[in-house]
């Protein structure tokens, strides 16, 4: 599978099979439409697929603001150095202890923006977990294949690789993740 964007999206709608976003409980609130927002994710507001809470749409907020929202102190102030790197983020569902979050911005080749980890279990930590809405979708709906698993398997994959780096570039130095102190 080597689809992108709009066409990776439409191919999970027509799927026809249920997405898994684990868990479903947590839903973020719907994001406001603009012009950052990647034609992949506007794609799929248009279908009004339930993924995001059916409140009033939400302005973006900074990744330190938006920790400090879901879970409090310490851990807001802890990532409130990244925000100048993420400064446009928007909540998606997914992870128990930890949360998917869609940095908008700096779109790769694809227009995609990147979707990374946000986890506080041991230390504080930021990984990219896919290079784009529509592979978090892609996943979702089982058309996705990741090895090795986990948050970090986008870089090395010979399809996907060169947007994943590009975000570790623009968001992470060149690095895949960073933990605890930024």
């Amino acid at each position: 599978m080597s689809e992108h964007g709009v066409e990776l999206v439409a191919r999970a709608l027509a799927s026809g099979a249920s997405p898994s976003f684990h868990p479903m409980e947590r839903r973020g609130a719907r994001p406001v439409d603009g012009a950052d927002l990647p034609a992949s994710l506007r794609h799929w507001l248009a279908h009004g697929t339930g993924l995001f809470d059916d409140g009033p749409p939400v302005p973006r907020m900074a990744l330190g603001d938006l920790v400090q929202q879901e879970l409090g102190e310490p851990w807001g102030e802890l990532f409130q150095p990244l925000s100048a790197r993420f400064g446009s983020c928007v909540l998606l569902p997914g992870g128990s202890d930890s949360r998917r979050v869609l940095a908008l911005g700096d779109p790769d080749e694809a227009g995609e923006s990147a979707v990374f980890a946000v986890d506080c279990d041991d230390l504080p930590f930021i990984g990219l977990m896919y290079p784009g809405f529509d592979l978090y979708v892609a996943d979702a709906f089982g058309l996705l294949t990741t090895s090795p698993k986990g948050y970090l398997w986008p870089v090395g994959d010979p399809v996907y690789g060169g947007r994943a780096r590009h975000h570790a570039a623009v968001r992470l130095g060149g690095s895949t993740s960073l933990e605890f102190p930024f």
